[in-house]
């Protein structure tokens, strides 16, 4: 008998929240789970993306699906579409590692069979789309940061002036204290809040030559990996955009810890600046 529990699907390539992949946003059918990370690699064309196994790392993002939308996912999945087409997908059984937490789960994911993986491979392979979509090493880009750099002022002493901020929500995701800094003390981080109102952000235009700085101060990729989120603008909710985000590679996670205070007061500073009155919850 069909089982009612919900699948867990990784998604990557278009089907990324916040892209027009056939996930589509208003689907009542899926909810993200959170960031989570794959062994593999994502063989890009421009257009799309398809993974493909081996060496390497394929971050994207866990989705819980009614089994009642499986069928149709299953019959979109087979269609090839884009130029050049993208083989036909079956969903298979794929182990990942989920960032909130670093545990290991084996779930499913639209995968290309192994007779249509040939064909793939000479095609230019990235470890995000929607961080290659983005192309933050060549264009101006936004960064998400949620974190001490919410002081522009912090962030302005790293990487020099910016011409644009935008304040606003990165959806699906909440503020924790996580990231391994000290014996006593942890850095800001990312965890899945699915029905949570969304993680306060500041969006920032910069350079990439200030974004190639910024990833010195973060640790990329050993501490911090740089992906491109969603991100929803305070003054045009309707109208998203996506910018990089820093989030904690799972090995780096400990138990949540307070941060120093210098680093708090640049948070508080942060929100101070913005008028949010939330709460920052800092673990004791």
């Amino acid at each position: 008998m069909p089982s009612d529990s919900p699948t867990l699907l990784f998604a990557y390539g278009s089907s990324l929240p916040g892209l027009h992949g056939f996930f589509p946003e208003e689907s009542p059918a899926r909810r993200r789970l959170g960031l989570a990370r794959t062994e593999g690699r994502l063989a890009f064309n421009g257009i799309d993306g398809v993974l493909l196994p081996g060496p390497g790392q394929t971050f994207g993002e866990l989705l819980e699906i009614d089994p009642a939308d499986l069928p149709r996912l299953d019959a979109e999945a087979q269609c090839a579409e884009g130029d050049p087409p993208r083989p036909p997908l079956r969903r298979s059984p794929l182990g990942v590692t989920h960032l909130d937490s670093g545990q290991t789960l084996t779930v499913e994911a639209y995968q290309p069979p192994a007779a249509a993986r040939a064909g793939l491979r000479t095609r230019t392979a990235v470890h995000d789309y929607r961080g290659a979509l983005l192309k933050g090493d060549i264009e101006e880009n936004w960064y998400l940061a949620f974190g001490s750099n919410l002081d522009p002022d912090r962030l302005r002493g790293r990487v020099g002036d910016f011409t644009e901020e935008c304040p606003g929500l990165l959806p699906g995701f909440r503020l924790v204290f996580n990231k391994q800094a000290n014996e006593h003390h942890a850095y800001a981080n990312l965890a899945s809040d699915p029905d949570g109102p969304g993680c306060p952000g500041v969006a920032y235009r910069l350079r990439p030559d200030q974004i190639r700085e910024l990833d010195g101060y973060e640790g990329t990729p050993r501490h911090y990996i740089r992906l491109g989120l969603p991100f929803v603008p305070e003054d045009s909710p309707a109208t998203p955009l996506l910018g990089f985000a820093y989030v904690a590679q799972p090995e780096r996670l400990v138990r949540q810890r307070p941060p120093t205070t210098t680093y708090l007061e640049h948070l508080r500073r942060g929100y101070r600046l913005r008028g949010w009155t939330r709460e920052i919850e800092v673990p004791s």
